[in-house]
């Protein structure tokens, strides 16, 4: 491996491009048609690349090519330098009155009903002609996203046990989680000292086993004495989770504020039951390589601001 400083005069951001294409689609052929080479100068673009570094980042066979250990590493930095540079330039634009630029958030259901359309009003008066990209996803595939810098920031439950070295995290607000059931599941009838039974013999649908989540629902269940409840569907999305309990006779949770969207409308109903409080607070997770970027410090404040305007 060269040392750093003999690398500086050499890598170009062009070099950058090419790298995060080729993890994408490790077909030379294909990447140089991207970038608009011939087949050869792709070809000599990864062998100068791989002089540079002194290392071999692809392997090559008859199928074509495949990375090596250094080559996904080289990837992954690949990818987190231009994830720099889009942000970067999003910053700038919008440092300018009116500016132009894009911020890619990735979201978990909880934010969905209040937070996050207190944010975008926010946004929408300090940077009207921002586009915002929303993603939603689960807690690992999202945080894998940031820490690639595929998204900006997250929007979502903090869970301190998935918030690796390269992340900060800020706490906003904490939020009740209730059980929900169709507006026509006859367990919203039944007798209070009933439900702990009934519920534990329910089939349900949530996130995942391995979520916060559904480890709250279980301990609840067999601290009244009952056995473990069956998950018989899993689903992170709210949309298919109602719709899934409104027509059946399935149990749910979900966090109060999206929880009350459904039961106003009459497509759902919450049990009188008491979930223990859960420990993963609503906030901000973003990279820690950016913790000084004055978007992301907007970002959050406009998220403490409209924190502030929620019912």
């Amino acid at each position: 491996m060269k040392d750093f400083n003999s690398l500086l005069g050499r890598l170009r951001l062009r070099h950058f491009d090419f790298l995060d294409r080729l993890g994408t689609d490790a077909n030379l052929g294909r990447v140089a048609t991207e970038m608009n080479m011939v087949h050869s100068t792709a070809t000599k673009m990864l062998q100068d690349i791989e002089d540079t570094l002194g290392l071999v980042l692809f392997t090559r066979n008859r199928r074509g090519i495949r990375a090596t250990p250094g080559g996904e590493t080289m990837i992954k930095l690949a990818r987190l330098i231009l994830s720099d540079l889009r942000a970067g330039h999003a910053e700038l634009s919008i440092v300018e009155k009116g500016g132009v630029g894009l911020i890619r958030i990735g979201v978990f259901p909880v934010v969905t009903a209040e937070l996050l359309p207190a944010l975008y009003r926010q946004l929408r008066q300090s940077a009207p002609r921002l586009d915002i990209a929303i993603e939603d996803g689960d807690e690992l595939r999202l945080t894998e996203r940031l820490s690639g810098g595929d998204i900006d920031l997250i929007l979502g439950r903090i869970d301190a046990g998935r918030i690796t070295p390269d992340l900060r995290h800020r706490v906003l607000y904490h939020e009740e989680t209730v059980v929900v059931c169709g507006a026509q599941n006859p367990i919203a009838d039944a007798a209070p000292e009933d439900l702990p039974r009934l519920m534990s013999e329910a089939e349900w649908i949530l996130p995942t086993t391995t979520t916060g989540a559904s480890r709250m629902v279980s301990t609840w269940i067999v601290n009244a004495g009952y056995s473990p409840p069956r998950i018989g569907v899993e689903s992170i999305s709210a949309l298919t989770t109602a719709g899934l309990l409104s027509k059946t006779e399935l149990l749910g949770i979900f966090p109060l504020s999206v929880g009350r969207s459904f039961t106003e409308l009459g497509l759902l109903r919450q049990l009188p039951v008491s979930l223990p409080k859960t420990e993963f607070p609503v906030g901000v997770i973003y990279r820690r390589a950016q913790e000084d970027s004055s978007i992301i410090r907007t970002l959050i404040d406009h998220c403490i601001t409209a924190t502030r305007h929620l019912s």
